[in-house]
């Protein structure tokens, strides 16, 4: 008996159809989420009301349900899809039009081409009433674990929103025993007093922790920020800030003293995003920059893996 032979483009197709649910599942997650005060997730949500979300999210999961006929849940599904993908292309248009520096492609074009592919796919599957295994859509679920955050990290985090505002604070990132900054901290403080003398701010908090010797992180980037041109009396200076939430939480707290109503997070680019998230919990209007990088960071990957970790403890913790 020779075995079977599954062609590529059924492969493709099964695959369509099991991130077509996938998709569902997700709106259906953020949607329901947003019903309870958790603050917005960001472009892959491309900015769909909560309400609108249930509607599309139960449209893409039409084809698994019982009710009516295949043709009929599978055209609830190509509606679903057209739909999201209209909004999406909105989006994508919006993000176009704010002239960001360091602009990168949105990744709401991106859910344009996946949700026009998925309209295809579900529209030949019902006239033949398929529908993918659960098997593959196990799999595709499993994906969005990592690839939700790092499509973040590499859309959202890679463009620069910078523009006049209160203040700017640095996340802290490494200082070694001898006082010297690590290239991450450099990188952030450097961006930071750049910010500064384009007028921007004319306030940089510093934010950290203790670092490895007797300089803690945020007197030692202070040093680096005098050196760079910024004055003294320019920089406030957070010892607590030891968590990217603390941080934040902090900055929330100073706020209503100093006046200060618009922020610029200057970070890199892959902590931009749960950055952002984190704003929205602690009620910041706030504005990524990505430091520039002169060099690779070494460890880059790791600081990748570890942030998808983070970024969805951001996303799941109750606000």
């Amino acid at each position: 008996m020779k075995p079977t032979v599954v062609r590529p483009e059924a492969r493709l197709l099964a695959a369509l159809l099991a991130l077509s649910e996938a998709l569902g599942l997700w709106l259906l997650f953020i949607s329901i989420r947003a019903m309870f005060g958790y603050p917005e997730l960001l472009h892959l949500t491309v900015r769909v009301p909560p309400g609108v979300g249930l509607v599309l999210g139960l449209g893409l999961l039409a084809g698994r349900m019982p009710l009516g006929a295949p043709r009929a849940r599978a055209g609830a599904s190509v509606a679903a899809a057209l739909a999201l993908a209209l909004i999406a292309s909105r989006d994508a248009a919006s993000y176009w039009q704010l002239e960001l520096d360091g602009l990168a492609l949105p990744a709401s074009l991106g859910m344009v081409v996946l949700t026009l592919a998925v309209a295809v796919a579900t529209g030949q599957a019902g006239a033949v009433g398929r529908r993918p295994s659960r098997r593959a859509l196990a799999v595709a679920c499993a994906a969005a674990v990592p690839v939700v955050p790092l499509v973040e990290m590499t859309t959202f985090g890679l463009s620069d929103y910078r523009r006049p505002a209160d203040v700017a604070v640095v996340f802290g990132a490494r200082v070694y025993a001898s006082g010297r900054l690590s290239d991450a901290a450099r990188d952030r403080v450097t961006e930071a007093a750049r910010c500064y003398a384009q007028g921007l701010v004319d306030t940089l908090v510093l934010s950290g922790g203790p670092g490895d010797g007797h300089v803690s992180e945020p007197e030692a980037m202070a040093r680096e920020a005098a050196r760079l041109g910024v004055p003294r009396e320019a920089l406030l200076l957070d010892e607590t800030g030891l968590s990217t939430r603390a941080t934040l939480e902090n900055l929330a707290a100073l706020a209503p003293t100093h006046g200060w109503r618009r922020v610029l997070a200057v970070s890199h680019f892959y902590h931009l995003s749960r950055i952002k998230l984190e704003c929205g919990r602690a009620g910041l209007e706030c504005y990524t920059v990505p430091a520039a990088q002169p060099r690779p960071l070494p460890g880059l990957p790791w600081f990748m893996a570890r942030e998808v970790v983070g970024w969805w403890r951001a996303a799941l913790l109750v606000p």
